[in-house]
Order: C-alpha cells, then sequence, then structure tokens
C-alpha cells in the first residue's frame, strides 16, 4: 500500500481525478487483510492512510462516473482474459489506470479489448486500446509527459478553465470580470497557460479543503505566493485593486508567482467564508523596487 499511495502522490495533477469501484474498501491486500482495514490501521504509517482517505473521499464510485460521463455500459473491457470495469473507463476516457503491483498488471502500456454490440444486429466489434497503467512509483515518473498533456488536453483554452473552474470550485471560488476576461483572451497555446492552469486548480482545491484544514489560507497553497509589500501598496496599491461581482472594490494584495514571463495571479482570502476570489491573472504589476 505504500507503493500504491506513492503513485497516487506521483501522478497526480490539477483537476485530475480518481474513480475507484465501490467495492474497493472491501477488496483483500493479503490473507483477509482488506484496504478498509489497512485505513483503520494505528500501525500503518499516519500520513499514507491520511492521504488515502482523502483521495477516496474525494473519488466518485466507478458507478456514479459511469452515469455522469454517459459511458456505453453495455460495452465490455477485457483484460488478461478478464471483464475489468475500470479499464473500460480509461480505455473510453483516453485515462490512465492505478493497479497495485502485482503480476500480471506490472507492465504500461495494457492492451486492453473493448467488445460491444455493433448496432441492432447483434454482432459484436471490438477494439484494442492500449491504456497507460501505474503500477510503480517509477512508472508514474515515467508517465510524467503523458499526464501532464492530459491535464493541458482537459483545458484546450482559458474560457474552458474558467468555465469547468467555476462549476468545479463553487461555491468556494470566485473571479472578478477582470480576471474572467483575462482567462478567457488565453487561446491554450501561451508559454504560460499550463501554469495559469495549475495555479488556478490549486487555489481551487486549496479553498475546498480550507474549512476542514482550518489556519491560514496560504499555509495550504502549494505554490510560491506572498503578501504585497506595505512600500509597494503606497505607491501602486491602486494597480491591485479590482471590482467584485457584487461592485464592491476591493485590493488583492497576496499573489502567486508563475515563473515564465513573470505572471502573477492576486487572489484574497476570505476567512470568515472560507472563500477565494480570485481578482488579477497576468503580467507582473509595478512594484517599488522597479521605481
Amino acid at each position: 500500500m505504500a507503493e500504491f499511495v506513492n503513485v497516487l502522490r506521483a501522478s497526480a495533477r490539477p483537476g485530475m481525478r480518481v474513480v475507484f469501484g465501490s467495492e474497493v474498501l472491501s477488496a483483500f491486500l493479503a490473507g483477509g487483510y482488506s484496504l478498509g482495514r489497512w485505513l483503520d490501521d494505528t500501525e500503518v504509517d499516519f500520513d499514507e492512510r491520511l492521504y488515502a482517505r482523502t483521495v477516496f473521499g474525494k473519488a466518485p464510485t466507478l458507478e456514479e462516473y459511469l452515469e455522469e460521463m454517459d459511458i456505453d455500459v453495455l460495452a465490455e473491457a477485457v483484460v488478461f482474459d478478464q471483464s475489468v470495469r475500470g479499464f473500460q473507463v480509461a480505455a473510453t476516457c483516453d485515462s490512465a489506470t492505478v493497479s497495485l503491483g502485482n503480476a500480471p498488471w506490472t507492465r504500461d502500456p495494457i492492451p486492453v479489448r473493448l467488445q460491444r454490440l455493433a448496432g441492432n444486429d447483434a454482432n459484436f466489434e471490438e477494439e484494442v486500446v492500449e491504456t497507460p497503467n501505474l503500477y510503480s512509483q517509477q512508472s508514474s515518473e515515467a508517465r510524467c509527459g503523458w499526464l501532464d498533456n492530459r491535464v493541458l488536453r482537459g483545458f484546450p483554452n482559458g474560457g474552458v478553465l474558467f468555465e469547468k473552474a467555476t462549476i468545479d470550485f463553487s461555491p468556494v471560488i470566485e473571479f472578478t470580470n477582470t480576471a474572467e476576461r483575462q482567462l478567457r483572451a488565453l487561446r491554450g497555446s501561451e508559454i504560460v497557460f499550463p501554469h495559469v492552469i495549475r495555479h488556478v486548480i490549486a487555489l481551487g482545491q486549496c479553498a475546498q479543503g480550507w474549512s476542514a484544514r482550518g489556519g491560514a489560507f496560504a499555509d495550504g497553497l502549494d505554490l510560491r505566493c506572498s503578501d504585497e509589500s506595505n512600500t509597494t501598496i503606497n505607491k501602486y496599491g491602486h494597480e491591485r485593486v479590482f471590482i467584485l461581482r457584487s461592485g464592491e472594490r476591493k485590493m488583492f494584495r497576496w499573489h502567486s508567482k508563475i515563473g515564465p514571463q513573470g505572471w502573477r495571479v492576486h487572489f484574497a482570502a476570505d476567512d470568515v467564508t472560507k472563500r477565494v476570489i480570485i481578482g488579477y491573472i497576468g503580467e507582473h504589476l509595478s512594484t517599488a523596487s522597479e521605481s
């Protein structure tokens, strides 16, 4: 299980979803010892169990995902002469599977035979799809390029990123009209675009877990970020004032830092409502040190 958790960590990407079969917690790891028991076993590393609980807690069941994505449930995925519904989802949705490191599942990719009825003539048509399979931390790291590109395919441009972030992170995230315009203007081919995706998704995910986590918002944010200095605010604070959807004017001092081209994402986190507002996404604003 330690390796399984390492695989999940190594393959995690902003906006990616993990899906598990409804029977996963009753699956035996060894000799009557189930995954559910492992999650409750106080002799197991606490951080590993906490990470796994977090992933399982957020993940939809395979059945829920099939219904949500309207995937053909009449199709069948055959792997190593076994019918495996999880591989059906991966092969159909251009996704990856995560397998415990036991033979014969220790290979990447894995050929999946998708079989479905062809029309109304009761004949089966078959297609073989090579599905990425993550079975060790090393296999996940070898798939880094594929995983990163998979994220980009899910957000082809800034307009799609805005729409998905608004839906997926409702009600804990909000964009000013300025930030929305800036996102919608991104075509997806810009050097900074993959970084903008990461920052927007990271802010949303951090806001989702803020109430349970407690503490300062920025403490849970896996991004380089900082508050603006008072010297800069005194001279250029007006550049950081943006209008909320309510019509209120608000200063956005905090910002995350995108390396390429020096872009910044200015945000404000409300300690009471536990919501984050993204005010600005664009080039580095003026600072006092530049004077």
